[in-house]
């Protein structure tokens, strides 16, 4: 017999490392799915009065049947994979995860950045390849090796994860700039001009949400102001980089390389124009693990649960 209102955990097994499970000390029915595909995140729902998820994508036509629900719990500080609009017009609450993977998601844009700065993949393709064992030297510097020392990194996006990285730069010794909105004239205080970042910056890294302003922020236009041929690096949401204009980008020399985490779409499509440039070695692409860092996760998994827990002891 059910012992409460019904919690449905839609896709469990998002977290990839064994998560310690919360203590639930209210009345509830929980249950597990290990994944959700979309035609049956409806049904598995129906009776559901809170839904938790990681990354499943709940839009209107999943959400009208839900006569029930009313809280739905986000595994992330990102919520564009819900329909918050109509969320709000119907009365059901949105929580999300906040805090949570600032270290980690900081520590993988650097880690981007370092690789391709210094060329590791290459490097480490040689030895592979046998190459530096055939070398008659005892050092195989045939890649380009750039410090990042003195150079100028400029953020888009200065939250919590934005200033980790400006942080953890200013340690290797960069200058940090934080990018302004595009558009304006008169930048706050500490904010430079969007597009004067744009021109001046060794190494731009993007730390802002996806929404209607930010949405193909970086395109062509924006590509063509770099004047120093940046390293790009995004591990925020893949929309806010217009994709095909960033595979012309390197193409055409307009940036020495980029680092990227996320895609316009995910799990990432076939079509998709960033996997034209896996293989090259000014790119590196990650399937959206910025976040993944053990503790990141348990944390993620705990606000999650603990929001519900809240909810129902309020209800």
């Amino acid at each position: 017999m059910p012992k409460g209102p019904k919690v449905v955990f839609l896709d469990r097994d998002a977290f990839t490392v064994k998560i310690e499970e919360r203590m639930i000390d209210v009345p509830c029915t929980w249950v597990n799915f290990e994944s959700t595909p979309d035609d049956l995140m409806t049904e598995r729902c129906r009776d559901a009065v809170a839904v938790v998820t990681v990354g499943n994508s709940l839009e209107r036509h999943h959400l009208e049947p839900l006569k029930h629900l009313e809280l739905i719990s986000a595994c992330s500080t990102g919520t564009d994979h819900i329909d918050t609009a109509y969320c709000a017009g119907r009365g059901i609450s949105v929580a999300n995860a906040v805090g949570y993977a600032t270290h980690t998601v900081a520590e993988h844009a650097i880690s981007l950045l370092l690789a391709l700065r210094r060329n590791l993949i290459s490097y480490h393709h040689d030895v592979a390849q046998g190459e530096w064992q055939k070398s008659d030297q005892f050092s195989l510097p045939n890649h380009d090796i750039r410090e990042l020392y003195g150079n100028r990194l400029g953020l888009i996006g200065s939250g919590g994860i934005g200033r980790a990285v400006g942080r953890i730069a200013q340690a290797f010794g960069m200058e940090v700039v934080i990018a302004g909105r595009p558009g304006e004239s008169l930048q706050p205080s500490g904010r430079m001009a969007f597009e004067e970042v744009l021109k001046t910056s060794d190494v731009l890294s993007i730390h802002c949400p996806l929404n209607d302003a930010t949405a193909g922020l970086i395109g062509l236009r924006e590509f063509r102001l770099m004047e120093k041929k940046p390293i790009l690096i995004n591990t925020a949401r893949g929309g806010i980089v217009d994709e095909v204009a960033l595979v012309a980008a390197l193409e055409q020399g307009l940036i020495s390389a980029a680092g990227f985490d996320v895609a316009s779409t995910e799990p990432i499509a076939a079509h998709n124009p960033l996997l034209d440039l896996v293989g090259d070695p000014r790119f590196i692409l990650t399937p959206h693990v910025a976040w993944a860092s053990r503790e990141a996760q348990q944390a993620a998994y705990n606000q999650a649960v603990d929001n519900v827990v809240s909810f129902l002891k309020a209800r």
